[in-house]
């Protein structure tokens, strides 16, 4: 009975590879890779499908949304990350207010996106009102 379970424990921890990656990653279509890993891992082609899908890089910000996103959120989250940081400056126009504001939504898009962690997100927007 231990060596089923044992058996049984490594299958389920195999099974769900694909699962696993996405999810580390945090791939954008983490969710529907699970649901293809749920539902057609059993299948080898589906497990494949599923893996080869969460190895990929994936767009940080899903098609649909990115012409609703401002002009500033991009790609690559790394480099986006970096170059919001580097955005989130004193603000140097005659409409300050306006301009942190803008940032600030900005900056919500990115988490809402995940593009930044809650963290990062915090931390900007302190940056940004003490301005």
């Amino acid at each position: 009975m231990v060596i089923f379970l044992g058996f049984f424990a490594l299958f389920a921890l195999a099974y769900f590879i694909p699962t696993w990656l996405a999810f580390s990653k945090r791939h954008p279509a983490r969710w529907l890779i699970f649901l293809v890993n749920l539902l057609l891992g059993g299948t080898v082609l589906g497990w494949l499908i599923a893996l080869i899908w969460a190895c990929s890089e994936g767009d940080s910000v899903p098609a649909e949304h990115a012409q609703k996103l401002p002009p500033s959120i991009g790609v690559s989250e790394p480099a986006q990350a970096n170059l919001f940081q580097q955005q989130v400056s004193a603000p140097n126009s005659t409409n300050g207010v306006e301009q942190i504001s803008n940032e600030l939504l900005r900056l919500k898009a990115l988490l809402d996106n995940q593009v930044i962690k809650k963290d990062e997100f915090d931390q900007l927007k302190r940056r940004l009102i003490a301005m």
